[in-house]
């Protein structure tokens, strides 16, 4: 990945031959940003994620040593290179212990010797994880949240947010015996972030976990809401996945004063058998999960769509997180049946473009475009079992009418109609290859739309309506004939 880079000097003309430097076209680093002032770099810093400031030690305003020492301070994971025209011991100690990789001389900087050094800083940056990147900064607020320690986020101009985070179902003991466990989890969680979101996670030892999340861009608190959701979604699921684990969380009110939320998380953290917010079910229900395998290895992509809807139709409106985990799982499982049957998906959003694709689209269209995802496979899944079975063009189309309309009261003529043939020539040709009358199929994709409807308790006189029986009396004796079995006899074997 390249290597992003914010350049920060008050002269123009400087910063004019850096950027026209030829090795930005390489595309190994990018150059993510310009300022001409300490402030220009702040606002810069708190609105993109940058990986190194190349900075001028000798600026009005905030001069170079009083922006590294707030870059170290509040963006600990940033390097730092300053530049300088003058040669000045006073100027290289105070920025190199605020953590400035190198200093340049820019009488002596040209493009080689500037790249040499870029690399020579990404390579070291790669060695560094995210959790060892921050481990300053989670120092600095431990100490502020826990202890007498001065705020590190005094100049950050981001809302936040803090929830408190314990192992589910896990005593104290196991805790005590797992010393990595816990900070296992607080890697997790720290990992797990949406753009314009910053997590931080400190542990307090022997069981929880506070996360401090910042929020930058002016956003409502309706959408920190939002977004904190979704990141408390992407935890668990991360969680779970990784540790097996399930979580308590408690969430904190948004303060716009951080004092506040430190006295909050304190008075928290301090109540003897806190009221913890269990972690509601991120995931499909195992009802859920079998019926959807059941249409699936049926090939029946009307009954897929609609159980989508029913789903989607459970998750509380301002539930954002289980939609989005619930989206995650519909797109696992139709990636799995796609996989087994040898069909090419175009596209499915992973990870973060998951997120922002469950995010961006309302209810109803994330609806219509899961299931719309799943007819799609499912019919042509559908069109190439029938395809190894040998049959015609004609008769995959007449199939694929009577699956379509099977809940109307259709027949033969009907069906010969819409996929335009005789149907003398359907029926005749229809039994050749199938072995079952035209009728005989359908009465057996109608009986599996009702067979799946019972085992769901829906009422029979409803479930002779949905799947296009002329009355009752005759799906009854349709019934019989076909399962062996009376309705009830089959609900009560089930």
């Amino acid at each position: 990945m390249a290597l992003k880079i914010l350049l920060v000097d008050d002269e123009t003309v400087f910063r004019t031959c850096i950027r026209e430097m030829k090795f930005w076209e390489n595309g190994e680093f990018v150059l993510s940003g310009e300022a001409g002032s300490g402030d220009e770099a702040l606002a810069v810093l708190a609105e993109r994620e940058i990986d190194l400031v190349l900075m001028d030690v000798s600026m009005p305003g905030k001069n170079g040593i009083v922006l590294s020492e707030i870059i170290s301070r509040k963006y600990p994971g940033t390097a730092i290179i300053a530049m300088s025209s003058y040669d000045d011991y006073d100027y290289v100690r105070e920025i190199l212990k605020n953590g400035a990789y190198d200093y340049i001389l820019k009488s002596r900087l040209s493009e080689e010797f500037l790249v040499l050094t870029l690399k020579n800083i990404a390579t070291r940056l790669k060695g560094r994880s995210s959790w060892e990147i921050k481990a300053e900064l989670r120092r600095q607020t431990r100490e502020w949240i826990f202890g007498e320690g001065v705020n590190p986020f005094t100049s950050d101009n981001s809302r936040k947010a803090a929830v408190i985070i314990r192992i589910k179902d896990m005593d104290r003991t196991a805790m005590l015996d797992d010393g990595g466990l816990l900070e296992g989890v607080a890697k997790a969680a720290e990992a797990a972030r949406l753009e314009g979101v910053k997590s931080l996670a400190c542990l307090r030892k022997p069981d929880c976990i506070v996360l401090l999340t910042r929020f930058y861009g002016v956003i409502s608190e309706a959408e920190i809401r939002n977004k904190l959701e979704c990141v408390m979604a992407l935890i668990q699921d991360s969680v779970r996945r990784i540790f097996h684990l399930r979580l308590d969380i408690t969430r904190c009110p948004l303060f716009f004063n951080d004092n506040s939320l430190k006295s909050y998380l304190l008075h928290k953290l301090e109540e003897a058998g806190p009221e913890r917010e269990s972690e509601a079910s991120l995931s499909l229900t195992i009802g859920q999960h079998k019926r959807l395998l059941a249409v699936a290895v049926e090939h029946d992509a009307a009954s897929a769509a609609q159980l989508i809807e029913e789903i989607y139709g459970g998750i509380p409106a301002d539930h954002a997180g289980l939609c989005i985990m619930v989206t995650k799982e519909l797109l696992e499982l139709i990636e799995k049946i796609s996989v087994e049957y040898e069909i090419e998906l175009d596209f499915l959003p992973r990870e973060f473009m998951l997120f922002q694709y469950a995010r961006v689209k309302s209810r109803e269209a994330l609806v219509s475009s899961v299931s719309g995802l799943y007819r799609n496979v499912l019919r042509e899944i559908s069109e190439k079992e029938e395809k190894k079975r040998g049959y015609s063009a004609m008769v995959r189309n007449a199939i694929a009418y009577q699956k379509e309309h099977y809940k109307s009261p259709i027949s033969l003529r009907m069906i010969a109609d819409g996929i335009g043939v005789s149907s003398s020539y359907l029926s005749r040709i229809f039994h050749d290859e199938t072995g079952q009358t035209v009728t005989d199929y359908l009465n057996t994709i109608r009986l599996e739309e009702a067979k799946r409807l019972i085992r769901d308790g829906v009422p029979l006189k409803e479930v002779v309506s949905r799947c296009g029986f002329r009355n009752y009396g005759y799906f009854l004796k349709v019934f019989k004939e076909y399962v062996g079995k009376t309705p009830k006899e089959y609900l009560a074997k089930q």
